[in-house]
């Protein structure tokens, strides 16, 4: 404490001291600090006469009192005060700007933000109106029922039981995988495959295509198989075990026709070769199955034969190389006796063309058979059915050599 005591007067600048000495221990611009009646008073000097006489900068407005010990603060410490004060003041008011910006951006709609901690490191995630936005689309894991607690497959061919299947597992939702043998697929769970038509499978051989197979898990498989162009939908049970298999062609517009008497065959390339288009009913092109060209209806492995009228009775079928080599070639319209309706004779010359002569009936009483009339045109609104044999380079055939080149190319790049 510094020496002697001070006398101070109501609303006076003069600040008397006994025993003190203000001219070294004080000087211009410091603070004296003194408590009077239990209140602390700070005063700052403006001029010192004497060590026992100063005046302060302004008038002491506390009680007259005297006897009163005091202490000096150097105005340099009060400027250090004040100065750390400030600086206090400003690095809280930093904080409170940098915390408004950080809110500022927690607050948006974006979908990162980086936000600045107290420590100076910094933390990167979605805004809250981001995170808003997105549980709108959210379902909560209660309304999924087990599914949300189920694990999923860690392959496309994971078969435990149990887990949630994966999109394109087994060939479900996404491209099939591709085969050389579809007789040993696993017995243990459904999938979808494909074949690439490699010869290797020994019902399938070179018809590519694709198929589903159902395993019982007990070494049989069912299997159900379209091969390319969907003329042959085939059904198969193997026996792993033992080998066998039992295989069934299932029949269907694409590998048979109804002919003009209603009855089903056994189709390939076939022409239904009519008088006039115009009066033929619906079913005459197989519900749009089949294409008209000229007086000819056509199926898929037929496209490219037509046909035209040369004269009564006579017609020619031109696009294919001559009439099928095996099985049955002609059908012609009968009564509901089961009577032809007319006499056909077929002749095929060395170009392929087919003419098709069309007579009335006559019976020949000397050889007792059913022999050509007069020509007459093919009875109205029925066909002649024609199963034909069709060039190497016909639509259906080009496209039958290209689809299994086309499954190997999927299967290399899938």
């Amino acid at each position: 404490m510094p020496s002697g005591t001070i006398a101070l007067t109501n609303n006076s600048t003069t600040v008397g001291g006994t025993g003190t000495a203000f001219t070294t221990e004080l000087k211009a611009g410091d603070f004296i600090g003194v408590t009077v009646g239990g209140a602390p008073y700070t005063m700052i000097v403006a001029s010192i006469a004497s060590n026992t006489q100063l005046t302060i900068a302004q008038a002491y407005n506390g009680p007259t009192a005297s006897g009163l010990a005091w202490y000096g603060v150097p105005s340099t410490l009060k400027y250090a005060i004040t100065q750390q004060v400030l600086n206090d003041m400003a690095t809280n008011q930093r904080g409170m700007i940098a915390q408004l910006a950080n809110w500022q951006k927690i607050y948006s709609d974006a979908a990162s933000v980086t936000v600045e901690r107290p420590d100076r490191s910094s933390f990167t995630g979605p805004s809250w109106g981001y995170m808003a936005n997105q549980y709108t689309t959210k379902v909560d894991k209660s309304e999924l029922g087990t599914a949300a607690f189920r694990d999923v497959q860690t392959s496309l061919s994971d078969a435990t039981s149990g887990r949630a299947m994966l999109n394109g597992a087994f060939g479900f939702g996404g491209v099939p995988p591709y085969v050389s043998n579809a007789a040993i697929l696993p017995t243990g769970a459904c999938s979808i495959f494909g074949y690439s038509g490699s010869n290797t499978d020994p019902d399938y051989t070179t018809r590519s295509g694709a198929g589903i197979n159902m395993g019982n898990g007990a070494g049989y498989i069912m299997q159900v198989y379209v091969a390319a162009g969907g003329a042959n939908l085939m059904a198969r049970v193997v026996n792993q075990s033992t080998g066998n298999r039992s295989f069934n062609t299932l029949w269907g517009t694409a590998n048979t026709t109804v002919d003009t008497n209603n009855f089903i065959k056994r189709a390939s390339p076939i022409a239904r070769l009519t008088n006039d288009i115009s009066k033929m009913q619906d079913d005459f092109a197989v519900e749009n199955q089949h294409k008209i060209a000229g007086l000819v209806s056509v199926n898929a492995e037929a496209e490219g034969v037509s046909a035209e009228k040369v004269s009564t009775g006579i017609y020619q079928v031109t696009g294919a190389v001559g009439l099928a080599d095996e099985g049955w070639t002609l059908e012609v319209p009968q009564d509901i006796n089961g009577n032809r309706l007319c006499f056909v004779e077929l002749a095929t010359d060395k170009e392929g063309v087919i003419t098709v002569s069309v007579f009335k009936r006559r019976f020949d009483v000397d050889s007792a058979m059913i022999v050509a009339g007069e020509p007459m045109d093919i009875p109205e609104g029925r066909w002649i059915d024609l199963r034909l044999q069709m060039p190497e380079d016909s639509a259906w055939n080009t496209r039958m050599r290209e689809m299994p080149q086309a499954a190997e190319s999927e299967e290399e790049t899938s």
